[in-house]
């Protein structure tokens, strides 16, 4: 691809030649899809050579700088990007670029960008939430807690709207499983709010995680669990941690958060009765029989279809039970959009993590899949494909996953993938061109030839140009 990319951006070059004096888009356009194929081929050197080619002021656009931020991760050298950046701020591409810019790159890359952009936003007093809590994400990803709640008190202490803010930083340290320190966050929260339900159970877990039989914690849970004014997901959430600390004999008022809060796993017939889906739920998570599991599930999902993160745990039961026709049709809603990658999943509260809607200013909701979970899911849909000999689908549903991958051991695994599935394909194909055509006469339009086996090497056959022509 590299070489036909390459060939068209020599005829734009030769035709821009002769008219030096005009901007030529078709130039530009055919060097940005050459340089982006041969990064895409690994081959370093040609498309160093390539954007050597354009001028420093145009590397830091927004066309370009994706490109130059992949050579320089590949070769090794972003870190030294970056710090010449901070050195000499006037060559610095502009944030909104960079933001773009860091989506292919690897988790450890894109940190060392995303710092640069933060620091040099807050250097600048651009003391806004983003910049505040996009830094201290990067700092608990990377292990520096201190630093990371350094941040997010100065945030809490200067910010315009302290309620919201300060809410935003418990949630952060949450989503990094630092409970401890989002207390002190969360007790002024709670304390300001007595009448949320929510506050209260985030202050409990956060008081269980320091203190697992804190019993003003248990408490806490036990009121919310049994209050009837509170809405039935927030009475299920204070049952989640009460379960293992002596609240069976404790009447919440519902029979299924009763049978929540008991030790141990419901049975099969405890966890049937009507309506009781978040039962089934919790049936199917302690239950090692994936047979079990999955007709949990589907009785769960039958009487809650719209439930997105259930229907996500079915599919993953239903691939593991080999069920795969219940998986692929359960799926579909899911994967309306091509793949299983949804908007790109956050652990924190990083700004340049949802991709598709860059505007965004919290946390991302929880059916959103972990880019890890999103690619086994696929894996398993592309072998369920396969052996329904659909291997056209499960092509189009690896490319699509492929798009949206950015980790490079998973990326290589699909690459690899995407080539065994393209040349089983290929195999097809010769094959249906080498088999008799059955019909009456005995002359045959083709030369008839041995049928292909798999892993059978053969040079595929090039298509005729009404072929080409009609795609």
């Amino acid at each position: 691809m590299s070489r036909l990319l390459g060939r068209i951006a020599e005829i734009e070059r030769r035709k821009a030649q002769e008219k030096p004096e005009e901007y030529n888009w078709s130039l530009e356009n055919a060097e940005t899809r050459w340089i982006t194929a041969l990064l895409d081929e690994k081959m370093f050197a040609e498309a160093r050579a390539e954007l050597a080619r354009i001028p420093e002021e145009k590397l830091k656009s927004s066309q370009w700088l994706d490109s130059n931020l992949r050579l320089a991760e590949a070769e090794q050298r972003l870190p030294q990007l970056v710090a010449q950046w901070k050195k000499q701020p006037s060559i610095a591409p502009a944030s909104s670029n960079l933001q773009n810019a860091v989506r292919p790159l690897s988790e450890p890359s894109r940190r060392i960008v995303m710092r640069f952009v933060y620091e040099r936003a807050l250097d600048a007093r651009e003391l806004t939430a983003p910049n505040f809590l996009g830094l201290a994400a990067i700092d608990l990803d990377e292990g520096d807690t201190p630093g990371a709640l350094s941040l997010l008190k100065r945030l809490a202490l200067i910010s315009g709207n302290p309620r919201a803010d300060t809410d935003s930083a418990a949630s952060l340290l949450e989503s990094h499983h630092k409970f401890a320190e989002a207390l002190q966050f969360l007790k002024p929260l709670a304390q300001s709010s007595p009448w949320d339900a929510s506050l209260k159970i985030r202050l409990a877990v956060g008081m269980l995680a320091g203190d697992a039989h804190s019993q003003p914690a248990l408490a806490m849970l036990t009121t919310v669990a049994a209050d009837t004014k509170a809405t039935y997901a927030e009475r299920l959430a204070a049952v989640k941690p009460l379960k293992g600390h002596g609240a069976a004999n404790v009447n919440l008022g519902s029979a299924e958060l009763n049978l929540l809060a008991r030790e141990g796993c419901p049975s099969e017939d405890e966890a049937g009765k009507p309506f009781f889906i978040q039962a089934r739920m919790a049936a199917a998570s302690c239950t090692p029989d994936l047979k079990a599991r999955e007709r949990h599930l589907l009785s769960a999902i039958a009487a809650s279809p719209s439930d997105t993160e259930l229907r996500l745990q079915y599919v993953s039961a239903a691939f593991a039970a080999g069920q795969n026709a219940r998986a692929l049709l359960a799926a579909e809603p899911i994967i309306a959009n091509g793949s299983f990658y949804g908007p790109r999943y956050s652990p924190g509260y990083n700004s340049y993590e949802n991709e598709d809607n860059e505007s965004r200013q919290n946390l991302p909701s929880i059916p959103a899949l972990k880019p890890e979970e999103a690619n086994k899911l696929t894996w398993f849909a592309i072998h369920a494909r396969e052996k329904r000999n659909e291997a056209d689908v499960a092509l189009t549903l690896l490319r699509n996953a492929l798009a949206k991958e950015h980790e490079s051991a998973r990326r290589h695994a699909l690459e690899e993938e995407q080539k065994r599935l393209e040349t089983e394909a290929a195999r097809i194909a010769e094959n249906a061109a080498r088999a008799p055509n059955i019909h009456k006469d005995l002359e045959q339009d083709r030369v008839v030839r041995p049928r292909l086996l798999p892993g059978e090497t053969f040079v595929p056959r090039k298509k005729a140009s009404n072929e080409e022509d009609a795609e």
